[in-house]
């Protein structure tokens, strides 16, 4: 769930932003550091959203991003805790 939710939503930024040949991004590969900065909340502001579009793309990244990670970590205490 977590790839999926890196890689989609860097997808979804490469199609929402100038992402390209002589465009404010490069590349798919920008895009994904930029999905990657924000889901772990990170944010180094290097690459960042300049349309509405992209911000909405932003806002579901931090919301679902920050949401699995959550998951993920919460499981992984869980299975640190258990007393058996």
């Amino acid at each position: 769930m977590a790839a999926f939710t890196w890689i989609a939503s860097a997808a979804a930024f490469t199609v929402v932003e100038d992402v390209g040949q002589g465009g404010r991004i490069h590349s798919f590969f920008d895009a994904l550091w930029w999905s990657l900065a924000t889901i772990t909340t990170v944010g180094y502001g290097d690459i960042y959203p300049v349309t509405a579009a992209g911000r909405i793309v932003g806002g579901f990244t931090m919301i679902v991003g920050i949401s699995t990670f959550a998951i993920v970590t919460a499981k992984v205490a869980q299975f640190l805790v258990r007393s058996e």
